[in-house]
C-alpha cells in the first residue's frame, strides 16, 4: 500500500511541474521564492558559510544550494526534489497514522495527502513549504520507533531529526522542550533510563547552537537563528495587523527590502547605529509595548489569527493556487483542500481525547505548532504541517466512522456526522 500511495503521490506532482513549466510562474520568481534562489545561488558559488546573520532559517537555501552545485542553475531539479520529499511525506503520513492509529486509518490518511492541492501546488515553489513537514514527519516517525523499542542510535536520530527540523522552521521549538518532559516523565514511570530523552534533546541543541555560532564567527552577535524573527513578531503584533502578513506601510515587501528599511527606521529611531540583533530586539519591543498598551486590540487580534488558522480558506502570499489552476491542467481537477480535511481532521482529535494518554505527542505537537503561527501571522505556507495532522486526524475519524457503521453502531456514527 505504501508503493501505492508513493507512485500516485510522485505521479500527480511530477506532472503538476511538468504542466507548470510552461507558465510565467515556473521562472518567475518573486518575493520568498526570489529570496531563497538567490541565497542558493550565492553558497553554491562559494559563500557556504556567508558574511552575516542569517536572514532566514538556514536549512532550504543550503539544500538548494546543492542542488544548484550539483545540477546547475537550472529550476526543475529543487522542484523535481521537492515532489520527490512531497511524495515521501505522503509515505510517511501513512505510517505515522497507521502506527498512531490502524492501518486503515494510515491508508486513508496517505490517500488523502496525495490529494490534497494545497501540499500538491506547494511542490512547485522554490520555498521550504515542502521541506519543513517533511522534516517534522520524520521527527514523528522516529519519535514512534523510539516509543516502541528504545535505543540509542534512534534518540540520537531523533535529536537530529529534530534540529534539523527547527532549522526549516522554528515552529517545532515550542514542541521540543513539553515532548522532552512527556518523555522523561514517560520513561521514569515504566523505570526505564531517562538519558535517551536527554540525549536527544541535547543533539537538537548542538544542531541549534551550531547555527548560534556561526552567526556570531561572521558577524560577532550571538544571534540564536536568524536577525529577522523581530520585524516578524512586529508584523504580526501591531495596532495595524490583521492576522496575514501585511508589510508595514514604510517596508518594501520583499526581505532583503524589509530588512534594510527595518534598519533604517529603527536607527532612526533610537538615533544610532544597531547590530542586527539590537534592530530585531526593537521590533520585539514595540509589538509587545502594544500588547501591554492593549491587551485587549491584542486579543481581539488573537482571536482573529486563530480563526484564520482554522479556517478553511486558504491565505496564499508568494504565489497563488486559484490563479495557477486557470493555467496548470491538472490543477483543476477537484482535489482535497482544508475545507474538507480541517473539519475531519478537528472530528477526529474530538473522538481522538478517548485514547488521549496515548496520543499526547500528538496533541502536543498540534497545540505548539498552531501556537507557533498564530502569536506570528496566518498564511497558506505556515498552516501545512497543521493540515499534515489534521490529514492523519481525518484517516484516524474516517476509519472510526467506517468501523462504526460496519458494526451498526448508528447512534454513534450520526453524532459524530453531527459533529
Amino acid at each position: 500500500m505504501a508503493l501505492i500511495i508513493l507512485i500516485i503521490s510522485f505521479l500527480i506532482r511530477l506532472i503538476y511541474v511538468i504542466q507548470l513549466k510552461s507558465t510565467i510562474f515556473y521562472s518567475r520568481l518573486i518575493l520568498d521564492e526570489a529570496f531563497y534562489d538567490q541565497w542558493a545561488l550565492e553558497i553554491s558559488r562559494g559563500q557556504w558559510l556567508g558574511t552575516k546573520v542569517f536572514d532566514a532559517l538556514p536549512l532550504y537555501p543550503y539544500l538548494l544550494a546543492t542542488i544548484y552545485k550539483i545540477f546547475g542553475h537550472d529550476l526543475f531539479f529543487p522542484r523535481l526534489a521537492s515532489v520527490i520529499i512531497g511524495s515521501v511525506s505522503c509515505v510517511l503520513i501513512y505510517d505515522v497514522g497507521r502506527r498512531l492509529f490502524s492501518k486503515r486509518a494510515g491508508i486513508i490518511s496517505g490517500f488523502i495527502a496525495a490529494l490534497y492541492g494545497p501540499i500538491i501546488f506547494y511542490c512547485g515553489s522554490i520555498t521550504p513549504t515542502t521541506l519543513t513537514p517533511f522534516m517534522y514527519l520524520c521527527v514523528s516517525w522516529l519519535l514512534i520507533k523510539v516509543l516502541k523499542k528504545p535505543g540509542m542510535l534512534k534518540f540520537l536520530l531523533l535529536g537530529l531529526a529534530m534540529g534539523l527540523a527547527t532549522l526549516s522552521r522554528a515552529g517545532i521549538l515550542l514542541f521540543i522542550p513539553p515532548l522532552t518532559a512527556w518523555l522523561i516523565y514517560r520513561f521514569r514511570s515504566d523505570k526505564k533510563p531517562i538519558a535517551g530523552p536527554l540525549i536527544a534533546l541535547a543533539v537538537s541543541f548542538l544542531v541549534i547552537l551550531s547555527v548560534t555560532v556561526r552567526n556570531y564567527a561572521v558577524s560577532g552577535e550571538w544571534v540564536a537563528l536568524t536577525s529577522h524573527a523581530g520585524v516578524n513578531f512586529y508584523i504580526g503584533n501591531n495596532e495595524d495587523a490583521e492576522g496575514t502578513y501585511n508589510a508595514p506601510g514604510w517596508a518594501r515587501t520583499n526581505i532583503d527590502g524589509m530588512k534594510a528599511d527595518a534598519k533604517t527606521i529603527a536607527q532612526q529611531a533610537l538615533g544610532r547605529q544597531l547590530k542586527d540583533s539590537e534592530i530585531s530586539n526593537y521590533y520585539s519591543n514595540k509589538a509587545l509595548e502594544f500588547i501591554r498598551k492593549k491587551p485587549i486590540s491584542f486579543l481581539k487580534l488573537l482571536m482573529r489569527k486563530t480563526f484564520l488558522f482554522i479556517n478553511a480558506q486558504e491565505l496564499f502570499d508568494v504565489s497563488y493556487y486559484q490563479v495557477q489552476r486557470g493555467l496548470v491542467p491538472i490543477l483543476k481537477l477537484p482535489f482535497l483542500t482544508f475545507m474538507i480535511v480541517g473539519p475531519l481532521g478537528l472530528a477526529g482529535l474530538l473522538i481522538g481525547l478517548g485514547r488521549f494518554r496515548s496520543l499526547i505527542p500528538f496533541y502536543l505537537f498540534t497545540v505548539t505548532y498552531s501556537i507557533s503561527i498564530i502569536i506570528y501571522f496566518v498564511n497558506s505556507r505556515y498552516r501545512i504541517p497543521f493540515a499534515i495532522a489534521m490529514i492523519i486526524s481525518a484517516g484516524f475519524f474516517l476509519s472510526w466512522l467506517a468501523e462504526k457503521i460496519v458494526r451498526r453502531d448508528f447512534k454513534s456514527s450520526a453524532a459524530a456526522i453531527c459533529l
